[in-house]
């Protein structure tokens, strides 16, 4: 496995600098349009844009905490340098909330504490997360020993880890869910067609959506493909 690692390091180190730069550019883009995306979502379930149906929010508030946190973690893995374009990314998002915020105060809208408490937070949290993700990255691999790996993960609890799953299932299926059913009541419902607060809303809860698919795709590919290659391991063992 860590040779499998260290050819791949190799080659990525070998490619050309105009490929390395824009591998970092899409890269860096993709963590920036998923905490700012999911900051936009919890800003319409908190009800900011006044004119958007909300089916789910109470799930849904949550759920986006949840997705830039243990969502993130299934999507990263153990990957330094999306760990670190995460990180500056939620500190840009922090900056970007403090100016939406103020424009709003300019409008005929004045959002309530909770939800500018809500809305700023969330980058907060991502940011604190991704720190303390990548202490914990570095501190795995300085440790490095397989079995001390091996070890960690024995200690933690069975019933803690089943509770992050579910949670962490739920929470991603409630996203899906909330900007799915935007976007079929704007294609089969009208009288849903009302002007947004923001410009293509309707796009952007299909970006969302697809976004909660892939967390779905990254769960389902951590939790089953990878406990039934061990699973499989054990019964040959």
């Amino acid at each position: 496995m860590k040779i499998q690692k260290n050819a791949v390091q190799e080659t990525a180190h070998q490619q050309p600098p105009i490929k390395r730069l824009f591998r970092g550019c899409r890269r860096f883009l993709g963590t920036f349009l998923f905490i700012n995306l999911m900051s936009y979502n919890l800003l319409v379930s908190l009800g900011v844009d006044t004119y958007a149906h909300r089916l789910l929010p109470c799930f849904v508030i949550p759920s986006c905490f949840v997705c830039v946190t243990i969502g993130a973690s299934y999507w990263f893995g153990d990957n330094v340098i999306q760990w670190r374009s995460y990180r500056i990314s939620s500190m840009i998002t922090i900056a970007l909330n403090f100016l939406l915020l103020w424009t709003l105060t300019s409008t005929n809208y004045y959002p309530f504490l909770l939800q500018s408490l809500a809305i700023l937070s969330l980058p907060i949290v991502s940011t604190v997360y991704s720190i303390w993700k990548l202490r914990k990255v570095k501190r795995v691999k300085r440790e490095a020993a397989l079995s001390n790996a091996k070890h960690q993960s024995f200690r933690c609890s069975i019933a803690l880890s089943n509770t992050v799953r579910l949670i962490a299932l739920i929470s991603f299926c409630s996203v899906f869910l909330e900007n799915a059913q935007h976007v079929l009541s704007y294609i089969f419902v009208p009288e849903a067609r009302l002007g947004r607060m923001y410009p293509f809303s309707e796009v952007l809860d299909v970006i969302i959506a697809v976004y909660a698919v892939w967390l779905l795709i990254c769960f389902a590919k951590k939790e089953f493909v990878q406990l039934g290659e061990q699973s499989e391991k054990g019964v040959s063992e």
